[in-house]
């Protein structure tokens, strides 16, 4: 099957054409080629063509350029681009036939421009007519209309911009949650190791409190010997406290998994800390869902997740502010979730990585010890659950509690 002609070809057949014409134009017999065999051939090509004269005046034209334009041979013999198209196409035609004159051989323009059934792109290969001195006599035109090409690119750009949209925001998500499940692994590790330092200490220290108070019931001391001996007990006491919360990081202590009301649970953890509020200058809103459904939980530890919390959030709002407090039912996931909001002071973002690590803490030495969320981390994961953090600089912070309707849980 032959391929399709180039466009060096056509211009080459066009050339014999005419000069054919020309040659035969005033004889007569069985070969004359006149101006209906010429016009057959070059409407007989699937392309539009077009010849014209020196002025460049249309001296030619096919029909498919006809049917493109919307003229006919007669409407547009002897006229030039300006008495057919818009002044802009015009001007945009005239000065590629003015290049194809200057440079006296083929140049293919890319165009689009708007005709009567709209927008169209062509490549058009303009060359110049040549008489039978080699002057240049006219120029003429074929199109290809790659409109619907260009638009099927469009598309597919379009489409792969999408793509690779979809991609970046995959790959994000996949990063986050491989950095949450390394995070995850890393606070499993600590709480391995903060449980076993904790056992090693536990032994020790409880014998050194019972020699303490002892020695406090069976020796007389005078005063400031006294106030010594209670000062030790009170911090084997405090010891005795930091040991019990890294037992509680890494296994949080058991109990009775029971149906819980979670707004019952947070109205009464607000009542208890509705004095502190007030003095503070803090208020707490509360948007409860209305289709909420009681989940199975320890709620002992529950609350205590959600009074930690809370404490945080009114410690953020030292100079007064605003804690919100949103539950939501998320029935397609069978969770439920508490997002606790405050007004106040952002976490830094040189912190976010470590909030959740036992020990670290962004308060003073008399007012933390950096266990809370530690813990508050490892009742939620035994909870069959997550508990998420996010933080802009100066817009508070938002814990947020997802948890399973059904409970499942390692406490």
């Amino acid at each position: 099957m032959r391929s399709k002609p180039t466009y060096v070809e056509l211009e080459q057949r066009i050339q014999i054409l005419e000069k054919e014409l020309a040659d035969h134009k005033n004889r007569d017999g069985s070969n004359r080629l006149n101006r209906q065999d010429l016009e057959a051939v070059l409407n007989n090509t699937n392309m539009p063509i077009y010849l014209k004269n020196a002025d460049y005046k249309y001296i030619f034209m096919n029909r498919q350029f006809g049917d493109l334009a919307h003229v006919s041979y007669e409407q547009v013999q002897g006229k030039d681009d300006f008495a057919i198209f818009s002044e802009p196409v015009a001007n945009l035609f005239r000065s590629q036939d003015e290049e194809v004159v200057r440079r006296q051989t083929l140049v293919e323009f890319e165009e689009t421009i708007s005709l009567p059934d709209g927008i169209h792109t062509f490549i058009t290969a303009k060359f110049p007519l040549f008489d039978s001195k080699d002057e240049v006599r006219g120029v003429g035109g074929i199109c290809t209309d790659i409109t619907e090409r260009t638009e099927a690119m469009k598309a597919l750009e379009t489409v792969h911009d999408e793509l690779e949209q979809r991609i970046e925001e995959r790959t994000a998500e996949l990063k986050n949650s491989h950095e949450q499940l390394l995070h995850s692994e890393k606070l499993a590790a600590i709480g391995e190791l903060s449980a076993s330092i904790a056992h090693e200490f536990n032994n020790p220290l409880q014998g050194i409190l019972t020699v303490i108070q002892g020695v406090k019931r069976r020796v007389t001391m005078d005063a400031e010997d006294a106030e010594l001996v209670d000062m030790a007990i009170k911090e084997c006491d405090r010891m005795k406290d930091l040991i019990n919360g890294l037992q509680k990081f890494n296994r949080p202590s058991t109990g009775k998994i029971t149906s819980m009301n979670i707004h019952t649970a947070i109205d009464s953890l607000l009542k208890l800390s509705k004095k502190e509020y007030n003095t503070k200058n803090i208020i707490v809103k509360t948007h409860f869902a209305d289709n909420m459904v009681q989940i199975k939980a320890v709620t002992d530890q529950i609350k205590q997740v959600i009074l930690n919390l809370l404490n945080n959030a009114a410690y953020a709002c030292d100079e007064g502010g605003t804690i919100t407090i949103n539950t939501e039912l998320i029935s397609k996931e069978n969770n439920v979730t508490i997002k606790v909001k405050d007004s106040g002071k952002s976490i830094k973002p040189e912190h976010m990585s470590k909030i959740f690590d036992p020990f670290f803490t962004t308060k003073p030495a008399l007012k933390g010890t950096g266990l809370g969320l530690s813990v508050s981390y490892g009742i939620i994961k035994n909870h069959g659950g997550r508990i998420d953090v996010a933080s802009d600089p100066g817009m508070g912070s938002t814990f947020t509690i997802v948890l399973p309707i059904e409970g499942v849980t390692n406490a």
